[in-house]
Order: C-alpha cells, then sequence, then structure tokens
C-alpha cells in the first residue's frame, strides 16, 4: 500500500504521549545517505526505547549523536555504485546480521531511505522480506528525487518503489521532493536547505506514524 503524506501539527506531535508509548520496542532502520540523515532528525526527538540504526554500503564516520548505531554492510567500503543490484546483494550475503538485528524482539520496524541512489533503493525490499519471515510488522518511509537530480534516477526510484511494494511491506509513506520543495517559502532554496528539509519531513512522518 503507498500513502502520500498528509499535513501534519508538529508541534503536538512532539508533545504527545501516544508518540513515546508507541516508540517502546521500535527499530528504525535508516538505509543510505538519505536514512542516515533522517535518523539525525528523528534522534531530536529523543524518543525512549526506539532504537535507531544507520546502514551504509561504505565505510564512514558513524553519525554523530551517542543514540545512533552505524552498521557498514559489504566488503570493500566504497558503496555500491548508485547500483541497486549490487546493493541488494549486500544485503542477501549479509542476511544473518540483518536478522540479528531483530534479536531485541521489537514490535514494529521502519525503513527509511531516499530512492533513485544504489544503497536505498536496493536495500529496503531485500530488508523488508527479512523482517517479514521473522513476524514482524515492517513500515518503509521513503523520498522520491528532485527534479534536478536527473531522469536516471527518477526511473531508478520508480523500479525501487515498485519493487518495495511488491514485497512484503504493511505500509510505504512516499514523500515526493519536488512536492516538499514547491512549499517552502523562498523561491529558490539552497540546495542543502532543501536536502535538511527532506531529512526533516522523513522524520516527521515517522513520528506521526507513530501516533497513528
Amino acid at each position: 500500500m503507498i500513502r502520500l503524506p498528509s499535513r501534519i501539527n508538529f508541534s503536538a506531535l512532539l508533545t504527545s504521549k501516544a508518540l513515546f508509548d508507541m516508540a517502546m520496542q521500535t527499530l528504525v532502520l535508516g538505509v543510505g545517505d538519505a536514512g542516515q540523515a533522517a535518523l539525525l532528525e528523528i534522534a531530536k526527538a529523543k524518543l525512549t526505547n526506539a532504537r535507531l540504526i544507520a546502514i551504509n554500503t561504505y565505510a564512514e564516520q558513524p553519525p554523530e549523536t551517542s543514540i545512533i548505531e552505524s552498521i557498514h554492510l559489504g566488503g570493500s567500503g566504497f558503496g555500491a555504485g548508485g547500483n541497486p543490484e549490487i546493493a541488494a546483494k549486500v544485503v542477501q550475503d549479509n542476511h544473518a546480521q540483518i536478522v540479528g538485528l531483530l534479536d531485541s524482539k521489537p514490535n514494529r520496524v521502519y525503513l527509511i531511505a531516499g530512492l533513485g541512489g544504489g544503497t536505498g533503493t536496493g536495500m529496503l525490499p531485500v530488508i523488508a522480506n527479512i523482517v517479514h519471515k521473522t513476524n514482524i510488522a515492517v513500515y518503509a518511509i521513503v523520498s522520491l528525487p528532485f527534479a534536478f537530480e536527473g531522469q536516471q534516477r527518477k526511473q531508478i526510484a520508480e523500479r525501487g518503489l515498485s519493487a518495495l511494494t511488491s514485497s512484503h511491506i504493511q505500509d510505504v509513506i512516499v514523500v515526493k521532493g519536488d512536492v516538499m520543495a514547491s512549499r517552502l517559502l523562498s523561491k529558490t532554496p539552497e540546495i542543502s536547505d532543501t536536502m535538511q528539509r527532506l531529512s526533516q519531513s522523513l522524520s516527521w512522518h515517522l513520528l506521526a506514524h507513530l501516533t497513528g
């Protein structure tokens, strides 16, 4: 099931008791660069008993916060080269490591990523199927590329979204980059500002889903 996000009362959300109650035993996997950036925003909510893990295909320093764990999959440490098939195989080859993340018995798992590159696009459907086999509910919150990122990334994202919705996923919330950017007050926002807003949007929709 694909859902486009609705407008959210963020100030009320961050003070909601339901948000902190539902965060209990929740595992959030931020996959790829966009997923990792979203985790940094989610960490600001200081959820109790929500485990945050960043997963990437290249070796780098973990996010600058003590509450986000960081896992590198793949032997080379140089990423997936923008190829979803390479990223998918990396997850398949590290199946046991993904299963090990579920040893804490979370009641739900959220996958967060930007589609259009290699890591998030290729990994999410495979991870969703692995989680499903353990009888844990799994959800995804993903973003689609901005127009300025080019036609190739758009096509990769569309194929990735199709693969994700064909996997054993409970629900998929899709944040469209261009729609979000059109709502910014500035007509010509800096790319860095736009990317940060996208990370915030992914994080806010996770928090909203926890209380929904």
